[in-house]
């Protein structure tokens, strides 16, 4: 992957899937590639330690 060439259109990304099978750590890591933020929801919704 390659960062985005035109920040002006910026993408949004959703990825979907089970408890722990790896959303987060894929999300950081295709964002890191792609030059983009990496934003959890789990982070704006519920807020730091929340449980």
């Amino acid at each position: 992957m390659s960062p985005i060439p035109n920040p002006q259109f910026p993408i949004r990304m959703v990825i979907v899937g089970t408890s722990g099978s790896g959303k987060t750590t894929l999300a950081a890591q295709v964002a890191a590639k792609l030059g983009i933020p990496h934003i959890e929801i789990d982070a704006l919704h519920w807020g730091p330690n929340w449980t």
